[in-house]
């Protein structure tokens, strides 16, 4: 009878771990996306996991500029592309390790603008090689 009780609750334990194990524990990874100062709108945001480079999902801020993703634990990579109607630059910040709720914020910075003229020294003298 002992022998059938110690199976008995091996196998209930069993059971439990294997139950635990199945339900994935999930966070939350947000932040704030800002041009300058200010918060910016409609920038989209793809989420790649770091290790195998699969696509986890695609959202856009909103009116105020926050984004938020539901993930496993993990390393991901973040693509931020702005709005075409802003003058600003992509960016992408690689390997944001998740093993709690986290929350990154994101400035993004002037785009290049491209230029053109002489460029003068002192005295107003065109400086020779630059253009």
């Amino acid at each position: 009878m002992k022998r059938i009780f110690k199976h008995l609750v091996f196998a209930l334990l069993m059971l439990v771990v294997g139950v635990s194990a199945s339900w994935a524990q999930t966070f939350t990874l947000s932040g704030t996306v800002y041009g300058g100062s200010a918060a910016l709108p409609g920038v989209t945001i793809t989420l790649t996991n770091a290790t195998s480079g699969a696509a986890t999902g695609t959202t856009a801020t909103d009116s105020g500029g926050n984004y938020s993703f539901t993930v496993s634990s993990g390393s991901y990579n973040l693509s931020i592309t702005p709005p075409s109607s802003v003058n600003l630059s992509p960016s992408q910040i690689n390997g944001v390790s998740v093993t709690e709720n986290v929350s990154q914020n994101i400035e993004l910075i002037l785009a290049n603008t491209p230029w053109s003229g002489t460029l003068k020294g002192l005295g107003g003298v065109a400086l020779p090689g630059a253009h």
